[in-house]
């Protein structure tokens, strides 16, 4: 199922949230935030959208992947934004006054990485009553350049609590494509987490999004310290790749709560038959079934 459509926006990082007995539906569009409400997931592609955020003051570009999360009864967006084009991105957190989902947003919080280094694409994973937060931001390793992921437990849903540590970084060489880790840093970002059957998962993209390879990988939580790698395994292979028939089918958002009983995958990618040139993007969304742990998107 298309979800939204090139010709009425560019749907880069789609995300579709069900709370409530309604479908949110968040996109960035000339550098504001727009919602849909839905009461069916089917109307979302010919629902009206509103402004619900238009950034003021220096950070005001390039405004992307906006996730919604509802944390304790209050809504909060997660969202990268920058100077302008071209310099580094940064993260920061929303809110609104009245507490409503549909309501006006403004930032309360800008949430750094290290010496306030680029950084993107923020999620929330939730374990034991507390809320973590990961992103994608750039380290060194071995003398490499990798876009890596991070994570970090929160104090509250705008403040981080001691410092982020690396989750995971590209290895594989599904990872790698279009990638050098010098002036082009080995691509893993996007991430969202998954909770099935007591376990936690983050699915996450890799490869550069400007290649024909960007594609969904995905880990698992084995237990113990949640802030360390080693407690983390990759799943060898990518679960949404080209092969699907999607072109760099990526940054991929779930719902986990249908009323139905179905779990849904939406992502965005290119068309197969279209002119990469021409950046012809759409956003799909498509169910989920889960097969020896291992979330399947049925195409």
């Amino acid at each position: 199922m298309k979800i939204l459509d090139y010709n009425y926006t560019n749907p880069r990082d789609p995300y579709v949230i069900f709370y409530q007995g309604k479908y949110y539906t968040l996109m960035s569009y000339e550098n504001k935030l727009w919602l849909k409400v839905t009461d069916r997931l089917e109307d979302i592609l010919n629902a009206e959208m509103h402004v619900i955020f238009t950034p003021e003051g220096e950070y005001s570009q390039c405004i992307w992947a906006p996730e919604l999360h509802i944390i304790d009864d209050i809504p909060y967006i997660y969202v990268t934004m920058s100077i302008e084009y071209g310099k580094p991105q940064h993260m920061f957190v929303l809110t609104t006054e009245s507490k409503k989902i549909d309501d006006n947003y403004k930032v309360i919080s800008y949430l750094r990485h290290g010496d306030d280094a680029w950084a993107i694409d923020g999620t929330i994973l939730k374990k034991d009553k507390k809320i973590y937060y990961i992103y994608s931001a750039f380290g060194e390793y071995g003398g490499e350049l990798f876009q890596a992921l991070y994570i970090a437990e929160m104090e509250n849903p705008y403040t981080l609590k001691g410092e982020a540590k690396l989750l995971t970084k590209s290895k594989l060489d599904w990872e790698m494509h279009g990638c050098n880790g010098k002036d082009r840093p080995y691509v893993t970002e996007g991430p969202f987490a998954l909770y099935k059957n007591n376990d936690i998962y983050v699915v996450y993209s890799s490869s550069g999004c400007w290649t024909d390879y960007y594609c969904l990988g995905l880990l698992k939580f084995k237990g113990g310290d949640i802030l360390s790698s080693e407690n983390w395994e990759k799943y060898p292979h990518a679960i949404l790749d080209n092969s699907s028939g999607f072109v760099a089918p990526g940054h991929a958002s779930f719902i986990q709560n249908d009323p139905s009983g179905v779990e849904y995958c939406i992502f965005h990618a290119y068309e197969k038959d279209s002119s990469r040139g021409e950046k012809f993007v759409h956003a799909y969304i498509y169910p989920v079934t889960w097969i020896d742990d291992i979330p399947k998107i049925k195409i």
